[in-house]
C-alpha cells in the first residue's frame, strides 16, 4: 500500500514540475509601448526640435486629438555672454498653464567671450510625461544670455 502511494506521489510531482518547466519556457508576446497606453495610427511617434532664444518660449507641439506621452528630452545650452559669469539657464516644459518638467543647465567653460563646450541634458522617462488632448506644449528659456536647443519625442496614445 505504501509503495502505491509513494509511486502516485512521485508521478504527480513529476507531472507538476514538467508543467511548470513547459510554462516557463514558452514564448511570450513582446510589448513595444507601456501596457497602459494604446498607440494610435500606423506611425504614432512624434518628435520636434528647435531653438529657444533668450528669455522666451517656443511652441514645440501644437494640439493633438490624442494624449501625447513625452518620453525623451534632449537640451543643449550654448551661446556667449560678454562677461566672466557662467550661463545658468532654467528651462521648463509647459502645457496648459502648468509646468511638466524643469531643468537647470550651467556652463562655466569660458574663453574669449565664447562658451567652448555646450552643456547638455539627455533624459528618457520610463513612464513619460502625459499631455492631455488639445493642449499646446511649449519650452521656455528663463535666461537672458544663452540659447537652448531642444529635441522632444514621444508617442500618441488613446486617453
Amino acid at each position: 500500500m505504501q509503495q502505491t502511494s509513494h509511486s502516485t506521489l512521485t508521478v504527480a510531482l513529476a507531472v507538476g514540475f514538467g508543467a511548470a518547466l513547459v510554462a516557463s519556457l514558452s514564448p511570450t508576446t513582446a510589448i513595444g509601448y507601456p501596457t497602459t497606453a494604446v498607440s494610435t495610427g500606423t506611425n504614432p511617434v512624434v518628435s520636434a526640435g528647435g531653438e529657444v532664444g533668450y528669455s522666451s518660449t517656443s511652441t514645440v507641439f501644437e494640439t493633438y486629438d490624442e494624449r501625447l506621452i513625452i518620453t525623451d528630452v534632449v537640451l543643449t545650452m550654448y551661446g556667449n555672454y560678454a562677461g566672466s559669469s557662467p550661463c545658468t539657464n532654467r528651462v521648463t516644459i509647459d502645457s496648459g498653464g502648468r509646468e511638466l518638467a524643469r531643468f537647470h543647465l550651467v556652463s562655466d567653460t569660458y574663453h574669449n567671450y565664447d562658451y567652448l563646450q555646450p552643456t547638455q541634458v539627455s533624459h528618457t522617462y520610463s513612464s513619460g510625461l502625459p499631455v492631455e488632448p488639445g493642449a499646446v506644449i511649449g519650452i521656455t528659456n528663463h535666461d537672458e544670455h544663452c540659447k537652448v536647443a531642444y529635441s522632444l519625442s514621444g508617442y500618441l496614445a488613446q486617453p
